[in-house]
């Protein structure tokens, strides 16, 4: 007698359960089994190749993957990303899209928590025909100020943003260039101040040398005191033109600046209303700033 079978077993309970006798031992349908290969199969034909495929593809290989581009640059990194621009000026960890969360500490303001936020920027090249540098114009954290904007020089030095100076009270779209014969370029900025009545307007330049270093230079001022007219006197000086045009034929712009100036006594009639169109009639004064490449001589 041959051993009991698993298959036997199941066809046995198989045929209890056609019997309706209660099976449960998870046995299925039998099956007959397979019968054993006799014949060795014939050899299948390979599949077809593809002329057009790449090598290394018709044979079921993985193909091979592309050599990437040498000297392309990775996608989505801008040359000069804005956020570590900003992160020369900004205090560390306050950079945002927009500026910084609150006052850097230049500002002398870093107890104000209002925002630092950036309105403008231009670039310039004051120490090389081939500098990378920017001045951006930021809104805020200005006190007694006609001009609540604050210009930051900033610079490529070797692989990162620097902060080199900033001027308080002053705006890049009021900031006029007067080109070098050399290429480089000199930046004259109008700045704008008030404090009790009085208005204070200065222009002052931004010189930079082929050494890197860049100095600020006040040229001129002139104040205007409207708030004061109770006295009985006053004084309205005022900026009409500042621009760059070559004034020698040297090849260098230089800087113009046109000041009205009125200063009279008020009629005793007005004191009360301080009414400008009283005011006595302007004289103009010009003056012409000569530049000498690395420095801007007044006048002409």
């Amino acid at each position: 007698m041959r051993p009991f079978e698993h298959t036997d077993f199941c066809r046995s309970v198989w045929l209890l359960a056609l019997l309706s006798l209660p099976a449960g031992l998870g046995c299925d349908k039998p099956t007959e089994p397979a019968e054993p290969a006799t014949r060795a199969e014939a050899p299948q034909a390979p599949p077809a190749t593809d002329e057009s495929a790449a090598p290394g593809e018709a044979d079921g290989a993985a193909p091979k993957p592309t050599e990437p581009t040498k000297n392309k640059p990775p996608k989505n990194k801008p040359r000069d990303p804005l956020g570590a621009l900003l992160g020369a000026i900004c205090d560390a960890g306050e950079a945002t899209e927009k500026g910084c969360k609150a006052c850097p500490e230049f500002t002398l303001q870093k107890d104000d928590d209002q925002p630092f936020r950036l309105v403008a920027s231009a670039g310039v090249k004051l120490t090389s025909p081939t500098a990378r540098e920017r001045l951006v114009t930021f809104q805020g954290c200005t006190t007694h100020s006609a001009n609540d904007r604050w210009t930051v020089l900033v610079a490529r030095r070797g692989d990162r943003w620097r902060r080199i100076t900033e001027l308080a009270n002053t705006d890049v779209d009021e900031c006029e260039r007067l080109a070098n014969a050399d290429g480089r370029e000199m930046v004259a900025c109008v700045r704008r101040d008030a404090a009790r009545g009085t208005n204070t307007t200065g222009v002052h330049a931004l010189i930079g040398r082929s050494g890197g270093e860049v100095s600020t230079k006040m040229l001129t001022s002139v104040e205007g005191s409207p708030g004061k007219c109770q006295q009985g006197t006053y004084r309205l000086d005022e900026l009409r033109d500042v621009y760059g045009e070559d004034a020698d034929g040297d090849g260098d712009d230089d800087l113009h600046v046109t000041i009205d100036k009125r200063n009279g006594r008020v009629p005793d009639h007005l004191e009360s209303t301080c009414s400008q169109g009283f005011y006595a009639p302007r004289d103009a004064e010009r003056f012409v700033f000569v530049n000498e490449g690395n420095e801007l001589k007044c006048c002409r």
